[in-house]
């Protein structure tokens, strides 16, 4: 890499070295490919597919859950890849507030960048109060009591996290990685396996539970008590395509965190190569562990059962009891599995943020 040229790449660009800000004083430029990566799916791979694909079951239905999964994928990476273009031509630090500012209006680039950081920490206290509820699985009293100081704990080891260097953070983010992705894989091969009755009681579902699509649309989702035609809000295809829009609304906010990817691409060694492949990585390797992972577990519970989480009802009571996946466990007789699985949503969801 030329001393003087800031983004590495900029002689065979042809830009003029006075048309980009050097940084090379205030930035490493030490992430690789597989750091980069592993920032994409770790900030991507959270709660929303543990526990909120149980809302989107009871909302839009075993099938509907998967579509919406898939709407939002897409919308969210046609707005990465646009994104990535950008930053692969252009690897500047702050990239999401230097393009307005510089191809639009300065105004415009602060906005953006007030917005962005207030929305970054709206996700990470949200992420991390989450975590915290988790542990209410364990002991129940715990919630009432401890919740602030796990929040507390773990908003400090995120802020440590942070300043052990761009290297170490990376490398961090490559381990979250795989743990994440052997999770995911986990819970698929765990939902087949007691699908076609593999736990302890031996009872074979296959599509006993399966309801592609709800009666129409409830804003609470359903339940038991509320599956009558005399409870649906809006009845028919109408209310079949509300109730997959608004859980698409919800999804989009389970793809968030792969921007994380274009804030850093000026810590990127070789930022034209490795971030044109981490903009594929951050949206289609998501996208396609909620697809299947939110079709498998659906195939295993129904969208009636009142265990499963609600958005409007489940007051401040966010625990792993709430997971489909949990429920599914839970039904086939899986002794102490739940409760790993509980601990494994809280690591997610904590370094998600």
């Amino acid at each position: 890499m030329a001393q003087d040229s800031p983004i590495g790449f900029k002689e065979e660009l042809g830009v003029e070295p006075g048309n980009v800000q050097p940084h090379s004083g205030q930035l490493d430029e030490a992430l690789d490919l597989h750091h980069i990566t592993g920032i994409a799916l770790t900030g991507t791979v959270g709660i929303g597919l543990f526990i909120n694909t149980g809302e989107f079951i009871t909302i839009a239905g075993s099938l509907g859950a998967p579509i919406a999964f898939a709407i939002a994928g897409f919308l969210v990476g046609c707005v990465y890849v646009s994104l990535a273009e950008m930053v692969c031509l252009r690897p500047v630090p702050g990239t999401l507030m230097a393009y307005p500012s510089e191809f639009v209006d300065e105004g415009l680039g602060y906005a953006v960048g007030v917005i962005y950081v207030f929305a970054n920490c709206i996700v990470i206290i949200a992420l991390t109060q989450v975590a915290a509820l988790i542990t209410g699985y364990w002991q129940p009293e715990f919630k009432t009591v401890s919740v602030p100081g796990v929040t507390a704990l773990l908003l400090t080891s995120t802020m440590l996290s942070n300043t052990l260097g761009v290297r170490i953070y990376g490398w961090m983010e490559w381990v979250y990685k795989w743990l994440k992705l052997t999770l995911v894989v986990g819970l698929c091969a765990l939902m087949i396996a007691i699908n076609v009755g593999a736990g302890p009681l031996g009872h074979y579902i296959g599509f006993k539970n399966y309801t592609a699509f709800t009666p129409g649309y409830n804003n609470t989702g359903f339940r038991f008590s509320n599956a009558t035609e005399h409870h649906v809000d809006i009845p028919g295809s109408g209310g079949r395509f509300l109730s997959i829009w608004t859980c698409v609304t919800l999804a989009t906010f389970s793809y968030t965190g792969g921007d994380m990817v274009m804030v850093a691409a000026g810590e990127a060694r070789r930022p034209r190569r490795d971030l044109t492949a981490a903009a594929k990585y951050m949206y289609l390797v998501p996208a396609f562990l909620y697809i299947l992972g939110s079709f498998l577990v659906g195939l295993n519970v129904n969208y009636l059962d009142p265990r499963l989480y609600r958005l409007h009802e489940t007051q401040g009571d966010i625990t792993g009891k709430l997971s489909p996946f949990i429920i599914v466990v839970q039904n086939a007789g899986i002794p102490f599995l739940h409760g790993f699985l509980n601990a494994c949503f809280l690591f997610s969801a904590h370094t998600a943020g």
